[in-house]
């Protein structure tokens, strides 16, 4: 092996994280990329900042990013070398007050060289829980009609007509 391997395995790592920070940019959804043996963030994009309401996510660790049980939990697993897929729905609890869900998948990913980072790609899913919330709600009122009538219900259109 000559002296330039090291060095050239250097390079290319460099690029691929390049690389994988231009793709974050244009993800168009929050990630970040966490550093497997610091356990810090080393990349994020905008809308992650704007997703969890900081701007300092570089440097921090990836327990505080997303201070859930399921996360602590899995990235206790990284530090003890375990290399898997965490894929579920979460409710983050941002310092606003206010509440988001959200969908995230957590993923390993390598640089040319071999070093082992993480992606974390979340997907806002607060527009689909409201939806949800207001099916759930008007069915409940459905239900709740359809019990309280005792003997039958009559239905007709606009010009009184028997439906």
């Amino acid at each position: 092996m000559s002296s330039a391997s090291p060095l050239l395995a250097q390079v290319a790592a460099q690029e691929s994280f390049r690389g994988l920070v231009a793709t974050l940019a244009a993800l168009g959804h929050p990630a970040w990329v966490v550093d497997a043996a610091q356990g810090h963030i080393v990349a994020a994009n905008a809308d992650a900042e704007e997703l969890l309401e900081r701007k300092d996510l570089v440097g921090l660790d990836a327990d505080d990013a997303l201070p859930q049980l399921e996360d602590m939990a899995y990235w206790d697993g990284v530090r003890c070398g375990q290399v898997s897929v965490l894929e579920s729905d979460t409710e983050l609890h941002l310092p606003s007050g206010r509440s988001v869900a959200v969908s995230r998948r957590i993923a390993p990913v390598w640089l040319a060289d071999g070093t082992p980072l993480y992606l974390v790609h979340l997907r806002d899913r607060s527009r689909e829980r409201r939806v949800e919330l207001e099916r759930e709600t008007a069915l409940a009122e459905l239900r709740a009609t359809l019990e309280a009538t005792a003997d039958a219900i009559l239905v007709t259109d606009l010009d009184g007509r028997i439906r």
